[in-house]
């Protein structure tokens, strides 16, 4: 799994800026949002063996609001990502409707953010 770096991140906002013109090239059996996220997970904005499922803010579904991503560092939004991939995965439609209540923006908008303060 590759690091998390300033051109993947530009490459992981470049991404979603393309899914919200429809622009994103999306593969058969794909939505936009999952073709966003799992290409957001191959340039590194996950973190392998997280225990997801056991982390408090999924817990508490504080990761399904946006203004959780607003303020995350990084690791934060590493375990984001990788908690709405892995709830994709038993929970069908997750990261659409993750998209339609402007989780991924949000994630996309503080990744953007932390590239721009040379925090990434």
């Amino acid at each position: 799994m590759p690091d998390l770096t300033q051109d993947s991140a530009n490459a992981i906002v470049a991404s979603y800026r393309a899914l919200q013109t429809e622009a994103l090239e999306v593969s058969p059996g794909l939505s936009a949002p999952e073709q966003f996220a799992f290409r957001a997970v191959e340039l590194g904005l996950e973190e392998p063996g997280f225990a997801w499922n056991e982390w408090e803010p999924v817990q508490t579904r504080e990761y399904e609001q946006p203004e959780f991503a607003a303020g995350a560092d990084a690791e934060t939004l590493k375990r984001l990502m990788t908690a709405h991939v892995r709830t994709e995965r038993f929970v069908g439609g997750h990261l659409v409707r993750m998209q339609e209540e402007g989780v991924l923006e949000a994630i996309v908008d503080r990744l953007e953010a932390l590239v721009e303060a040379d925090e990434i």
